[in-house]
């Protein structure tokens, strides 16, 4: 269990880091203007356990409601 976390916690890093870099260019690129460096993206573990938490269970409700759907 303890590889899935890291698997999921590294996601979620990868995609707020990644989203946040690709919305400040945009911004940027709208703005007509250079783009300045963002600082350095910090997250708590607790930050983390709490995304890794909430992500588990929408899957975990998603894949209860395949399951209804798959017996009718």
């Amino acid at each position: 269990m303890g590889g899935w976390c890291h698997v999921v916690e590294n996601a979620v890093y990868f995609i707020r880091h990644h989203l946040l870099r690709f919305l400040h260019a945009n911004y940027a690129s709208l703005r007509d203007k250079q783009i300045q460096a963002l600082p350095e993206l910090v997250l708590s573990e607790e930050m983390v356990n709490y995304d890794v938490a909430s992500f588990r269970i929408k899957v975990n409700y998603l894949l209860l409601l395949a399951h209804h759907i798959t017996l009718g």
